[in-house]
């Protein structure tokens, strides 16, 4: 039979009204009341209604993880994966549940996330990948609903709350890493233009190259490319493919994460191309599916495995304690040399010319 708050109150000799204290206000309630209350939990295996909770403290315990992209494009990018395991983990410490939410066809994010909110399905919502586009953004705010955001805002919108990785130094400086071992044709495989990462990734790699100096660059004028992806492997073998076949191909290559690497390395296989000997590779985001790669990858550690936590953390109190302060967090970067880059070769060759 499962126990209930009221076989709690008996046992640990206290009213229902203090159990009912102690789980929701633990820091308002003596040492020797909690430690009666939590014994008698534990004897008890009682779990406390998380929705009963929420109507009695009138607020939904509930997070909203929203990932713009389609179901198949989450399955398949373990930055997705990381994210929403860190959140769910959050959620699940402090007696939260989440809710997994893919881009609806036929339905704008912004009146999804209204609905959810007045529908008082979610308390919150963590929003992934942030649009250069500001407008369901503003909607949130003029509808005072929390919401905290995984990637920098959109221009303008300063102000709200997010978390995120430096991703205009993490460019920059793979750029430069790339610079100094001699390269001066360097593609950039991004993120789709929509996206603020976008913006700062293309911001860190021309900062780099308007900043090389002929030293930095063999005596040569450095210039970079942009190929867009979806952020998946085939859109990136694509776009990898098409730049390493033309006559005056890149000799280094820097991917938004390191799914897209691979893509490029077996791009670069197919045109008979050897990493690092013939292409230099560092990827931005290292999220797991580089350790398929034969060589280790030189890449960017950007701490995106603390981005949910983070979020989730600001989201709950925001919810709870009905303050909402704003969070604006930026994780600092550092390169991490792996065997995928080398200084390019003497003379350049084209594709096939080894």
């Amino acid at each position: 039979m499962t126990s209930t708050i009221n076989d709690v109150a008996r046992l640990a000799g206290v009213s229902r009204q203090t159990v009912s204290r102690t789980l929701n206000e633990p820091d308002k309630v003596n040492s020797d009341t909690l430690d009666k209350v939590m014994r008698a939990i534990r004897m008890l295996d009682y779990h406390p209604n998380v929705t009963a909770r929420s109507l009695a403290n009138r607020t939904i315990r509930s997070i909203g993880l929203f990932l713009p992209f389609s179901a198949d494009q989450v399955r398949r990018n373990l930055f997705f994966s990381l994210i929403s395991n860190t959140v769910c983990g959050s959620c699940a410490e402090h007696d939260f549940v989440l809710q997994l939410f893919a881009s609806a066809a036929g339905e704008e994010s912004g009146e999804l996330f209204k609905r959810l909110y007045f529908e008082k399905r979610v308390g919150g919502l963590i929003i992934t990948c942030p649009s250069v586009r500001t407008k369901e953004l503003i909607d949130l705010l003029g509808q005072e609903i929390p919401f905290v955001l995984i990637g920098r805002p959109p221009a303008g919108l300063e102000a709200i709350s997010y978390v995120d990785s430096d991703n205009v130094t993490a460019a920059r400086i793979a750029t430069e890493h790339l610079l100094q071992l001699g390269h001066r044709r360097v593609l950039l495989l991004n993120a789709p233009p929509t996206m603020t990462l976008a913006e700062d990734l293309r911001q860190g790699l021309r900062e780099a190259i308007e900043a090389a100096s002929p030293r930095d660059c063999s005596s040569d004028e450095a210039h970079a490319t942009e190929a867009t992806t979806d952020l998946t492997y085939d859109s990136a073998y694509e776009a990898a493919f098409a730049s390493l076949a033309q006559s005056s191909r890149p000799t280094a290559l820097v991917a938004a994460d390191d799914l897209l690497a691979l893509a490029a390395i077996r791009a670069a296989a197919q045109l008979g191309l050897e990493v690092p000997v013939d292409l230099s590779i560092v990827c931005i985001d290292h999220n797991g599916w580089g350790e398929l790669s034969t060589r280790k990858l030189t890449y960017i550690e950007s701490g995106s495995a603390q981005l949910g936590a983070l979020a989730a953390a600001h989201l709950m109190s925001s919810i709870t304690n009905q303050y909402r302060p704003t969070l604006q967090r930026v994780l600092p970067v550092q390169l991490v040399e792996g065997q995928s880059t080398a200084h390019p070769r003497d003379t350049f060759q084209g594709v096939n010319e080894k």
